[in-house]
């Protein structure tokens, strides 16, 4: 009888500590994701593990970026692939307006697309580079139903009608759902003249299809595709909207207004969506204390018939205004799961001692229309991050927030407050060291 009792305490201190131990696996931290960040010092991809229980990342491996100056990425919906974006360097001399102007003794290189596979824990292998069919690239993108890349070119190439000559354009590539390779779609559209390697000219489908001058950034939304273009001469006249319709069925865009929707700002550098708005993102010069735009604005628009854009009642808002006095220089935004906060990284000028710091603005969004959280967050030490954040994004589980920073080469993380919309730092490593000069960063909640 007592070696039976002594049998029975016995199963149940182990089935205790198994319990025990459940336990503790049950609260046992784990990846919810991974971080991509792109940086241009030395053309690298440094990826991260996210954790759930604290948002601090993990390094995982940095590799080539495939290109030269990667300044934009993004991973499909399939969680399978990641595409870079090598904005390559052009010559100044020809291409006055380039955002990667080549330094002084540097050959002009070319753009180009890194695929990248995507396999466990995060790794990522290179697999294949694509040639954009236009001139140096600035943004890519992929339509609703992941079938499409587009790539944002602020350069026509030669062989395209006069009239697009000094536009840019977006050049579409089919994406083989399997093995994410890329195949080029022509412009069923529009047809030009060529002139052959050997001297023989044919008439032929261009493979670009043509926005306005100098674009600088796009969304695809809602079945449309908007481009800002910032024109050859910005300090004279306003930046626009270009938009057109993409076609699901074979990539095809039409632009669908007879001209550029203006919108009055000087220097227009992103254009972001969120619930049924665009936002543009007008940085001002942050380098001028004179400037009337030293600060940036936001643009609040609603899209309507054929891609066609209503401002937004009291939708445009000056970040100097209404206790954001250190909120200059604003650079990108996002906007919650939730549709309801909407997320301004600001560079800063960081140029002197006194001058106003990099920070993140946090705001309402109320049909459309932001309004500022807590005027007194901005410049304190819940709402400032790295120097000079190039890019911002809600992790894929919505608890954190994170943005990676050009100026300092970091990387850094937020908790958020899905109730109130507050940031605050991380409770360990806040703070993670990313490639040098980080230009971009993507997040995949696939962790295959």
């Amino acid at each position: 009888m007592k070696l039976r009792k002594f049998g029975q305490a016995v199963l149940a201190i182990a089935v205790g500590i198994g319990f025990s131990f459940g336990l503790t696996s049950c609260v046992q931290s784990h990846s919810i994701g991974y971080l991509y960040v792109t940086g241009v010092q030395y053309n690298q991809v440094g990826a991260y593990k996210i954790d759930n229980n604290t948002g601090s990342l993990t390094a995982t491996g940095t590799i080539s970026s495939g290109g030269t100056n990667p300044v934009d990425a993004i991973v499909t919906q399939s969680g399978k692939f990641l595409y870079v974006l090598n904005a390559g360097c052009a010559d100044p001399t020809t291409y006055p307006n380039a955002k990667f102007p080549c330094a002084s003794g540097e050959s002009p290189t070319a753009s180009n697309i890194a695929l990248f596979t995507i396999g466990g824990n995060g790794k990522i292998t290179f697999e294949a580079s694509y040639a954009s069919n236009g001139l140096n690239s600035v943004s890519i993108a992929t339509d609703s139903t992941g079938s499409y890349l587009y790539v944002l070119d602020q350069n026509t190439p030669t062989c395209v009608p006069a009239q697009y000559a000094n536009d840019g354009d977006i050049s579409i590539f089919a994406i083989n759902a399997n093995t994410g390779r890329l195949s080029p779609i022509v412009n069923n559209q529009v047809q030009a003249t060529c002139i052959s390697s050997s001297g023989t000219p044919s008439t032929q489908q261009i493979d670009v299809f043509p926005t306005g001058p100098v674009p600088v950034w796009f969304r695809v939304f809602n079945g449309y595709v908007w481009t800002i273009d910032r024109g050859t001469n910005p300090s004279a006249s306003p930046s626009f909207v270009s938009v057109y319709s993409s076609n699901s069925t074979n990539g095809q865009l039409l632009a669908t207004q007879n001209s550029e929707f203006p919108t009055g700002a000087r220097n227009l550098v992103y254009i972001g969506s969120g619930g049924s708005y665009l936002y543009l993102v007008d940085q001002g010069d942050p380098g001028n204390v004179n400037s009337p735009l030293y600060t940036g604005e936001i643009y609040e628009y609603t899209p309507g018939a054929n891609g066609s854009l209503t401002a937004v009642t009291n939708g445009t808002f000056i970040q100097a205004a209404n206790g954001f006095p250190q909120a200059v220089g604003p650079t990108v935004l996002t906007v919650d799961s939730q549709n309801k906060f909407l997320y301004v990284a600001n560079g800063g000028p960081n140029t002197a001692v006194n001058a106003p710091a990099s920070s993140i603005s946090t705001y309402f969004i109320n049909s459309g229309v932001i309004s500022p959280t807590s005027g007194t967050d901005v410049g304190t030490i819940n709402n400032t991050t790295g120097s000079g954040p190039r890019c911002i994004l809600e992790d894929p589980s919505n608890q954190y927030l994170f943005t990676a920073n050009y100026n300092d080469s970091t990387i850094t993380g937020k908790i958020l407050n899905g109730e109130e919309g507050a940031i605050t730092p991380l409770r360990r490593n806040s703070t993670a060291t990313a490639p040098g000069e980080p230009t971009w960063c993507v997040a995949s909640g696939n962790t295959f």
